[in-house]
């Protein structure tokens, strides 16, 4: 992998992973047109920590009050995790030979664009609620499991999570903060399960510490977009995007 590779695959991991258009299934797409034959384990590994500090760098208000103030909402994290857990050890193996079929891609990004335009519209409606305290354990446990399945490339977490959330009536803001927050163990449980696969593999290199600089940076800009998107109910255009890409995709 070359410099400039490692650059490209930063900026749009930091992009797609918090923008609701499927970081992993962007991931798969370009690196099967840079040539690579096999999943990029390790190299991905840095991409999603810097990611995961762009989260925690922009949140972290938010993540003391959890240990703080709002333990509750703490409790609602856990719920919502323990399905992504267990979907992810359990169904591993079958998820990671997702990561190298392209037209599946194209299929959940379209999957995904149908998902977001409900939401839209639901959002459009009115018909979250307008109350905080909208979320419950059991709302937690619903948008868990639609994280968990989130892991199969061309979906996306946030936009899924997200969406999900407005669709169970839960306040925008909140449903904004709790996917976020809800990402933070997803992504950790995600670098786990690939730093054990990578074990004995090849050494760090300068191009994953450059990944993991542009995916931080990136990833910063891109929460702040998604934020002013869904509180804008402009999912729609996402949408429309993945729908296209979906498309495009299928039709190569």
């Amino acid at each position: 992998m070359s410099h400039v590779e490692a650059v490209i695959s930063g900026i749009v991991q930091g992009i797609t992973e918090f923008l609701p258009i499927s970081s992993s299934g962007h991931l798969v797409i370009l690196h099967h047109y840079f040539g690579f034959k096999e999943p990029q384990l390790l190299f991905d590994l840095f991409l999603h920590i810097g990611t995961l500090f762009a989260v925690v760098v922009y949140f972290w208000r938010d993540i003391i009050k959890l240990f703080t103030t709002q333990r509750k909402l703490l409790l609602l994290i856990v719920i919502g995790t323990i399905p992504t857990v267990l979907i992810g050890y359990y169904f591993k193996d079958t998820l990671e030979s997702f990561f190298t079929d392209i037209k599946l891609v194209g299929i959940m990004l379209i999957a995904t664009a149908l998902f977001l335009f409900t939401a839209d519209w639901a959002g459009r409606r009115k018909y979250v609620s307008t109350q905080m305290s909208g979320l419950t354990w059991l709302k937690s446990l619903v948008i868990g499991i639609v994280q968990g399945i989130a892991i199969i490339p061309g979906i996306s977490r946030s936009g899924s999570t997200i969406s999900s959330a407005v669709l169970l009536k839960v306040d925008k803001a909140q449903a904004i903060r709790f996917s976020f927050l809800l990402s933070i163990p997803a992504i950790i449980g995600a670098l786990v399960l690939k730093l054990a696969s990578a074990a004995g593999g090849p050494s760090i290199t300068t191009n994953m510490l450059i990944g993991a600089f542009f995916a931080f940076i990136f990833g910063l800009g891109a929460i702040y977009l998604l934020i002013k998107c869904v509180v804008n109910s402009n999912l729609k255009f996402f949408g429309f995007y993945c729908l296209v890409a979906g498309g495009v995709i299928l039709a190569l």
